[in-house]
């Protein structure tokens, strides 16, 4: 009877041995491609002018038009309660939709940073220095930053451009919002966040490392 050589058990141990062999210098490959292409993009990054601390004082006004501006007036008082105007610390958004003025009784700025790290990570800091936001950025270009989001059309990536003075030390940025009329609930949501964090056409000043809270450095 006819028996192959592959059922030979020698020649099934050499041709298992080449396989994984072949498997590792395809993995080896593979890996060594990523990390040089991490490498470089993390290099890009390091370039970047946008690294490094940005502070305004939010107005409530502001955060306010910049929600009409978008489409998403109905968003406006849950994240206008969350952004630290509000003098009390009780106050809620079914408090603010009692005024015609969503900014009625509340403080009139807050201080605010946004960090964007060398390695791709964003975090925001409140007035008192504690962190409420964090998450990681991409630069494509030289003007232009997005937010990843989730990888799914109900949580969207966020971009926006931006623009430098002449002297690099304050930054506009400008949101890119979709129509929002075809926003589901989570998009919707996105953007509101996004609202908050970029506001607008409006000026963030870079800090100094004399001026950085202790967490930021």
């Amino acid at each position: 009877m006819y028996r192959s050589v592959i059922d030979k058990p020698y020649v099934r141990v050499r041709l298992l041995g080449l396989l994984v062999l072949a498997l590792s210098l395809l993995l080896w490959t593979a890996c060594g491609a990523f990390w040089h292409g991490s490498q470089g993009e993390l290099a890009a990054k390091n370039d970047s002018p946008l690294v490094g601390t940005w502070r305004r004082d939010n107005e409530c006004e502001e955060l306010v038009h910049a929600y009409k501006e978008a489409g998403l007036a109905d968003e406006m008082p849950g994240w206008t309660a969350g952004q630290g105007f509000a003098t009390s610390a009780s106050v809620s958004p079914s408090e603010i939709r009692k005024h015609s003025d969503p900014c009625q009784g509340l403080g009139a700025s807050v201080q605010h940073d946004h960090v964007f790290y060398k390695d791709g990570r964003f975090a925001s800091v409140n007035d008192v220095g504690e962190f409420v936001d964090d998450g990681f950025y991409k630069q494509p270009n030289d003007h232009t930053i997005v937010f990843p989001g989730n990888g799914s059309k109900s949580y969207p990536p966020v971009t926006a451009h931006f623009r430098f003075s002449d002297d690099g030390d304050t930054v506009r940025f400008d949101l890119v919002v979709p129509d929002i009329d075809e926003c589901s609930a989570q998009c919707r949501e996105t953007y509101a966040w996004a609202t908050s964090v970029f506001y607008s056409g409006l000026t963030w000043k870079r800090v100094p490392a004399e001026g950085l809270w202790p967490e930021e450095v």
